[in-house]
């Protein structure tokens, strides 16, 4: 038997020489710690004469779901072996779910575009095989996941649209599968409005040593926050990705760290307590980091308390100048806009106690800047003394800031931004 096919031939002959079988790998819910689900991943099995005993070995079929149709071979031959496998597996899987699945449980199947397109090519009165084979066997649709996977396609993706509403219509949930991976599929999550958005992890451990993948991915969870879309984050193996996925808003977790893909269903409640001690040293983690930016930012406001605002006049650049020289604060940048956001007053830097006017930022409108409205609103409620910006990256200085601002007579605002650490 050949151990990597490389052309339609050869995976002809390794799809037919082996025995199909859906595994399942399970889905952790944050929530209650309990196996939420699985999600079934194609396998297959061959006996192989090793050191001369007959053994069954079994392989994925991931590298065949992925491997597209070349000229080396026909296009539709391999297209309509894909469909075939495709259905044989989860047909196998349904029945299993029904015989022998924990009630509660979900189930989670990739379907991808292409076999979505072949179903509209061929459309008649039949449901597509997903529908009647949940019918078939008495399942609640609203247990049933369909993924879209990110299969590359040529197409419009948004002639799927149809077949999702049917899906829908019927009580099943919809997941965008691999985001973040190669198209990223931001597309497919504007078109489809999934109740499940499952994130690469390939970000993640990305986002361990670039800051930028750490602000897509918070991007990523405040999306799914708007959209009312839960977080699945997959491939976790090891714990600091679990608390990744927990930073950035994960509902649902899959992985090795807990589980590979297996045949048999398992014990729901098999991940709980090591999920929970995990869960109480995040607790942990978190409060320590809440506890430093909170000491961090009142440090901040301190200082800032000791200034005399009033000393402050735009009709005299030097006041300013010489209330930053007094001023015992270290600060990055300082100016002030007038009440719509556009700047009244240079830029400001203070280095090595020297004060620096910048003036070609005179005229400037920030109220474009998320923080300027962010100000205006927290503002407006009187007990708040300097409004604190979230985090944010300036390109231009390729720095971290956080902004404190401050309303001045006048329907003036003072803003000075501070190196974030």
């Amino acid at each position: 038997m050949m151990e990597k096919p490389q052309n339609w031939i050869d995976w002809r002959n390794y799809i037919e020489t082996g025995n199909l079988f859906p595994a399942f790998q399970p889905v952790v819910s944050i929530e209650s710690g309990l196996v939420y689900g699985y999600e079934v991943l194609g396998r297959i099995e061959h006996t192989r004469n090793i050191a001369g005993m007959e053994k069954k070995v079994e392989s994925s079929l991931g590298n065949f779901f992925l491997t597209y149709p070349n000229k080396s071979y026909s296009s539709e031959s391999f297209l309509r072996l894909k469909k075939s496998v495709d259905e044989e597996i989860r047909r196998l899987a349904i029945e299993k779910f029904a015989r022998e699945a924990e009630p509660q449980a979900s189930l989670f199947l990739n379907i991808s575009p292409s076999s979505i397109f072949s179903y509209m090519e061929i459309i008649n009165k039949d449901l597509p095989l997903t529908i009647q084979l949940t019918r078939k066997h008495g399942i609640n649709p609203e247990r049933i996941i369909v993924e879209i996977t990110e299969e590359r396609i040529d197409g419009n993706i948004e002639v799927l649209k149809p077949i999702i509403d049917i899906y829908r219509s019927e009580g099943f949930r919809i997941a965008v599968d691999d985001v973040g991976s190669e198209s990223s599929n931001l597309d497919r999550i504007g078109l489809f409005h999934p109740d499940i958005i499952k994130v690469d992890l390939q970000m993640i451990r990305r986002s361990v040593f670039s800051r930028n993948f750490k602000e897509i991915l918070f991007t990523l969870s405040k999306l799914g926050e708007s959209l009312g879309s839960s977080l699945l984050f997959e491939g976790i193996e090891k714990e600091d990705e679990l608390y990744n996925a927990l930073n950035y808003g994960s509902r649902f977790l899959q992985g090795y760290y807990f589980s590979e893909a297996k045949r048999e269903f398992i014990d729901p409640t098999n991940f709980k307590q090591d999920l929970n001690l995990s869960l109480d040293k995040y607790y942990r983690k978190k409060t320590i980091e809440i506890q430093k930016l909170n000491a961090w930012e009142s440090k901040i406001q301190k200082s800032l308390s000791t200034l005399d605002l009033n000393f402050i006049s735009l009709e005299s650049q030097n006041s300013i100048k010489d209330f930053l020289s007094n001023a015992n604060i270290s600060f990055f940048r300082l100016y002030i806009t007038d009440s719509k956001g556009i700047q009244v007053s240079p830029n400001y830097v203070k280095t090595d106690d020297i004060v620096s006017e910048i003036s070609e930022y005179k005229g400037k409108n920030w109220s474009w800047r998320p923080y300027f409205f962010e100000h205006k609103y927290k503002s407006s409620q009187n007990y708040i003394d300097w409004v604190i910006s979230s985090v944010y990256h300036d390109i231009s200085e390729n720095t971290f800031l956080k902004t404190f601002s401050k309303n001045l007579d006048g329907g003036c605002i003072l803003f000075i931004d501070v190196i974030f650490d």
